[in-house]
């Protein structure tokens, strides 16, 4: 017991003399605990939601293509269709129908507009079997004038108040029938009352918070089509899916009901299989997983590299008392154990450490990777294990391998100090972290530009603002006042009323088509240009002119595109009078799709200004918003957003895949930077005797620093020279995903290259202009 006690008095002590080293090696399993530690927890949890839906190997949701708009995957059906398959197939044996809802609540401020909300089948409790806090979910699905609410958006509508028995006004869309087959919808008032409260579903695949009954005899209704439906179908346990779905597009009559085939997704495939346009259902791209368990393990492996460069210059200084131990007797195993019981302390320490910072930045991580961890999300059920071997490995692997190679010195060498020269793998795991470091710093580069060349595709897309309400307590007619009073602004270029993407969609023939109400001011805000025939002679909602983008002209045949005459989705007929440049409405993973401008002076209804030149958004901003509490006093402000965030955001996952490896990018530059600092400390502590003969036989200041430095940066240009074609092909992988791609540049990775230099030569220059100006005298009378 003693001799223990007087081992770890030893270690602290040790520390307490070495502290770069002690510095070093903690933040660099500190660092690397934390990083891999949240990544490991991050990728645990997205599997655990995927895996979420009961009875997942016989539960699938209906998948169909949308043939109008570039064959997109899509989760939204026709609300016949899952009813008929049912009817048709007795595989099914059961299905669950989720219908969006677009409804606005009514309050003493106000309407608020609220998260989307679902009316579904009293088979939900079956299907997703709920945890239900109080009240009768049952029930409320069972009829349409009751609400369950998640304790959380209780809480958001209430406060601390029981949601139970609160009576909520809505203004909802209602369907009101003239006739058979015919009606119209409008807006009206309705009282709902809350009865259930369920557990919120942060787990689960389904992102809902309210949800309502729904009447399996809705389904089958002439005015339920073309909207929100989204159907989960169980099989029978000796079902084949694959036989199923060969016979579901062997049928003529279902098929008429769905806009392409109809597939089946496996329930535990649907999370990382997100389509667009899905409020239902939460998604993740699988790549993102898979690069976040790459960086994790290439930040950990760092912090190791760092651990044990640092650990064998450590021993490698204290070899000689180390010999002088084993020359009086010191057993090799109990060597050893001091040696691991060294590196558990330390290793336990930093995960201490680490899981204090990871209470404290999981608000920041859940909020750029959209993630929900909690802590004991973190450390939940087989995390703990992973967790527990991570602190086993990292405790013993690198003691058994600092013990191995000192164990190949002999005890000679060690006592006559020729032991100086470090091993050529510790410069390869030098190397290997300036690896890691350029290859992230590169994709972060390309990644960066890739964003950038899709915000600004279209012209002035930082210019090009986007202005949406956001409550519904004002009437139509103040909305057009406020539009007609922005166009007075000196801020303000311009003023249209068409979408930035595209109003509906169209097909003639074998041409599915987007459309576009284009009013007077379409082509001055969004800089579309005409390239053959002419613009519109009338603006008239009436006229039968219209303009045809690039894609479209290609599939008629250019040569006889003007003039070309169609029939248009309200069974008009159309000519075609002129060709517009190809622009992208929608993600550029995605062909850019046939376009047909049509004249309205109404537009869309929607309201997008043009800023001057010399506008900052800021400016423009709180003119709009100043304008609007004049205009409509008592409303809350308007959103806001430019045509670039609005293109950005087409594309989630590819941001928050760049923020991801931006910030473990310089993770990974500081452990990198860290381990070369001490190891340039320790080149300068091992070679003064060395820089103090060549000072005296003339050396100059220059170099000496010349003699430091040249090694680091050979190998972080070795470095270099791997990282690059590693960095050229991950891009790349990445970008196979777009159709339409920035143009490639070798500037990118030169640039990357030459700010990794810039780390490693900052880093190492202050060790070599302490070592140029050290005093060869007194490093001889420290020899001696």
């Amino acid at each position: 017991m003693l001799i223990k006690y007087v081992q770890i008095k030893m270690i602290f002590r040790g520390w307490a003399r070495n502290k770069v080293y002690t510095f070093i090696s903690l933040l660099s399993l500190v660092s690397g605990l934390t990083c891999s530690v949240l990544l490991i927890a991050f990728v645990m949890r997205e599997y655990r939601i995927a895996d979420s839906v009961p009875d997942s190997e016989c539960t699938y949701i209906i998948e169909s293509e949308n043939s109008q708009y570039n064959h997109v995957k899509m989760f939204s059906v026709e609300s016949e269709l899952p009813v008929r398959l049912q009817e048709t197939f007795p595989d099914i044996r059961d299905i669950c129908v989720f219908k969006g809802e677009d409804a606005a609540i009514v309050q003493d401020k106000g309407l608020l507009y609220t998260e989307k909300y679902f009316s579904v089948l009293p088979e939900f409790l079956d299907f997703f079997k709920p945890e239900v806090v109080s009240g009768d979910l049952e029930r409320v699905l069972s009829g349409t004038t009751e609400l369950a609410v998640s304790e959380s958006y209780g809480r958001k509508l209430f406060g601390e108040e029981n949601p139970l028995g609160k009576v909520l006004t809505m203004e909802i869309r209602k369907y009101m029938p003239v006739e058979k087959g015919y009606g119209y919808w409008v807006d009206a008032r309705q009282e709902y009352t809350v009865a259930a409260v369920f557990k919120d579903m942060k787990n689960s695949i389904l992102c809902c918070n309210m949800l309502q009954g729904l009447s399996r005899e809705i389904l089958t209704r002439e005015e339920t089509r073309g909207l929100e439906f989204y159907a989960f179908v169980k099989l029978n346990p000796k079902a084949d899916r694959f036989v199923l779905e060969k016979k579901i597009d062997q049928n003529a009559g279902l098929m008429e009901l769905a806009d392409g085939k109809v597939r089946l997704l496996p329930a535990d495939q649907i999370y990382f299989n997100p389509t667009e346009y899905c409020s239902l259902l939460r998604g993740r791209d699988k790549s993102l997983l898979y690069i976040s368990l790459s960086i994790a393990l290439a930040i950990l492996l760092i912090a190791c590299f760092n651990y044990v460069n640092i650990s064998m210059t450590r021993n490698m200084q204290r070899l000689r008392n180390t010999g002088q131990q084993m020359v009086c007797g010191a057993l090799v195993g109990s060597m050893r154990l001091q040696l691991i019981t060294e590196t558990f302390i330390q290793v336990v320490l930093s995960f201490g450490i680490a899981v204090w910072l990871i209470y404290e930045i999981l608000p920041v991580f859940n909020a750029f990777l959209g993630a929900d961890l909690s802590l004991s999300a973190v450390f939940y059920g087989p995390a703990r294990i992973v967790f527990l071997l991570l602190i086993v490995v990292l405790s013993v692997g690198p003691s058994f391998y600092i013990f191995s190679r000192l164990g190949k010195i002999q005890l000679s060498a060690v006592l006559k100090n020729e032991t100086q020269r470090k091993s050529e793998l510790i410069k390869g795991m030098v190397v290997a972290q300036f690896v890691v470091s350029a290859v992230l710093v590169a994709v972060v580069l390309n990644i960066h530009r890739q964003m950038e060349y899709i915000a600004h595709s279209r012209p002035d897309s930082d210019r090009i603002v986007a202005v949406n309400p956001t409550s519904g307590n004002f009437d139509e007619k103040t909305w057009d006042a406020f539009r007609n009073q922005l166009r007075t602004l000196p801020e303000i270029e311009a003023v249209t009323t068409t979408k930035m993407t595209q109003n509906m969609s169209g097909q003639t023939g074998d041409i599915n088509y987007c459309v576009f109400d284009c009013d007077d001011s379409y082509f001055d805000v969004y800089g579309v240009k005409i390239l053959m025939g002419n613009g519109f002679s009338s603006l008239s909602a009436k006229s039968d002119q219209v303009l045809v983008n690039e894609t479209f002209a290609s599939l008629v045949g250019k040569s006889a595109i003007l003039g070309y005459t169609f029939d248009y989705w309200d069974k008009s007929r159309k000519t075609v009078v002129g060709v517009v440049n190809d622009f992208q409405v929608d993600r550029f993973s995605m062909r850019i799709p046939p376009m047909v401008l049509h004249p309205d002076p109404s537009g869309a209804g929607r309201l997008v200004v043009k800023a001057g030149e010399n506008t900052s958004y800021a400016d423009l901003k709180m003119k709009i918003n100043t304008l609007w509490y004049e205009t409509a006093p008592g409303n809350t402000g308007l959103s806001c957003l430019t045509m670039a965030d609005i293109y950005k955001g087409f594309h989630r996952d590819e941001l928050r895949l760049m923020k991801t490896v931006w910030i473990f990018m310089w993770v990974s530059l500081l452990l990198t930077g860290v381990g070369l600092f001490g190891l340039a400390w320790y080149t300068v502590e091992s070679r003064k005797k060395e820089i103090g003969v060549r000072k005296i036989n003339g050396a100059s200041g220059n170099q000496v620093m010349l003699l430091i430095c040249r090694q680091f940066m050979i190998w972080i240009g070795v470095a270099f020279l791997i990282a690059l074609p590693l960095a050229f092909y991950f891009t790349e992988e990445w970008m196979k995903q777009f159709l339409y791609k920035a143009d490639f540049t070798l500037w990118t990775y030169l640039l990357a290259g030459g700010f990794i230099f810039s780390v490693g030569f900052l880093t190492v220059i202050w060790q070599s202009r302490t070592a140029a100006g050290l005093n060869p005298v007194e490093m001889f009378k420290n020899e001696i």
